[in-house]
């Protein structure tokens, strides 16, 4: 019986070798990741830290290149758990999946567009009217999406793309992503993006600003991988707090993807590694205290190529630690709670500027701090009623208008408009 399994296992190896892609010499292949990625314990229990890429093509895209089983493959080699397919226009890989025999877990999304730009869905197999919806509306797309289980993540926000009449950073505003606004069905913002990595910290500073005011959407990042040799699959990707049950995650890992992504329980990264935990709360989670007491904040990171860890408190940085190259750092510190309610949130900076990339390497949703007496409105602001779209959003100049999409070659982050052009 022994020796039949291990002939079993051995038949198993040399088929994944003979089936395994033969990339040409010269191919500019992922490089394996040094991922050191702890545990994270909290109050609310134990998390293992899982990393997925949420925005990945295939050649069933009409720009992009490889097969599914290749990307998936690419997917390996990046040392990621999971990507999501969000092709264009269909969802054709998902029927290669079942006859992908790796460990990377695959699930299925799609890239739509509308008067918001660019969204990406994750996790909605079923795709009957989600085209039609998209065209009408994101509150008729989120509400579909929703009703089927999935999450909606506005794609790099702001991007200018052929078929745009109206401004798509408008759906970022805060009018628009509040309670009754036309973008409250958003799950997550898209704010690092490798192909449109110029505008990252204008970006991340109107998220800032967005959580100063009460509203906490939280921020993923992906690599809209295309093709080889022009993308980097898993740069940047989310690194998740996926709920533990002894050894094991406690639920599927799709389920962790959308419940984890709707509380913004992860960070961003194309290298270093996080633990934060304020007063035992970690990312995504609520600290209720009163003003002006003391909480205990606790960081683990890690920098592959070394950098600087900012702890911000609100848009303040109280702490900048020096991460030495590959070398775990930890730092225990006190804050005072301020008047009202607040955020914690880090950010580790590269140790010089790379380019091609933002000049951060990592990003933390934040541990929300409610100051007593606590608020009821789940950070989305105050109903306000509704905002009437697209009527008054900024147009483009017809000359724009008129140059429509160019080849992917040529379309970068130019076509952005600056934030609060």
């Amino acid at each position: 019986m022994k020796a039949s399994a291990a002939l079993a296992i051995a038949a198993l190896v040399v088929f994944g070798a003979a089936n395994a892609r033969a990339w040409p010499i010269g191919t500019r292949l992922p490089a394996a990741q040094a991922w050191s990625l702890p545990d994270v314990e909290a109050r609310s229990g134990r998390y293992r830290v899982v990393t997925f890429d949420g925005h990945v093509h295939t050649d069933d895209s009409h720009d992009a290149r490889h097969p599914t089983r290749d990307v998936l493959e690419l997917a390996e080699r990046a040392d990621l758990d999971a990507v999501v397919i969000t092709d264009h226009g269909g969802v054709g890989a998902q029927r290669d999946f079942a006859a992908y025999p790796g460990p990377v877990v695959p699930l299925i999304g799609e890239e739509v567009g509308g008067s918001f730009g660019h969204a990406v869905i994750w996790d909605v197999p079923e795709r009957r009217g989600i085209h039609e919806a998209a065209r009408s509306s994101m509150e008729a797309l989120a509400g579909l999406v929703h009703e089927r289980g999935g999450v909606v993540v506005l794609a790099h926000p702001g991007w200018w793309i052929g078929g745009n009449v109206f401004d798509p950073l408008r759906w970022m505003e805060y009018d628009a992503l509040r309670r009754g606004g036309i973008a409250e069905g958003v799950d997550a913002l898209e704010l690092w993006n490798q192909q449109f990595y110029v505008p990252s910290r204008d970006l991340v500073d109107a998220w800032d600003s967005l959580l100063g005011r009460g509203l906490f959407v939280p921020l993923v990042g992906n690599s809209d991988f295309h093709i080889l040799d022009a993308d980097r699959l898993g740069e940047p990707r989310n690194a998740l707090l996926c709920p533990l049950a002894g050894t094991e995650l406690a639920q599927p890992l799709a389920t962790c993807l959308v419940d984890g992504v709707r509380r913004g329980r992860l960070y961003v990264t194309d290298g270093p590694s996080l633990v934060l935990t304020v007063a035992g709360r970690t990312l995504g989670e609520i600290v209720p205290a009163f003003a002006h007491t003391l909480l205990a904040v606790f960081v683990t990171a890690e920098a592959p190529r070394g950098g600087t860890l900012l702890v911000r408190v609100g848009s303040e940085v109280v702490e900048r630690i020096a991460l030495p190259a590959g070398e775990r750092s930890e730092r225990r510190l006190a804050i005072r709670v301020p008047d009202s309610d607040s955020y914690v949130r880090v950010e580790i900076e590269r140790p010089e500027p790379e380019l091609g990339v933002p000049p951060f390497s990592l990003l933390s949703n934040p541990v929300r701090i409610d100051v007593l007496p606590l608020r009821d409105d789940g950070w989305r602001g105050p109903d306000e009623g509704r905002v009437p779209a697209p009527f008054g959003f900024r147009m483009r100049d017809e000359a724009t208008l008129r140059r429509g999409r160019r080849p992917r070659g040529e379309r970068h982050a130019n076509d952005a408009a600056p934030i609060g052009r």
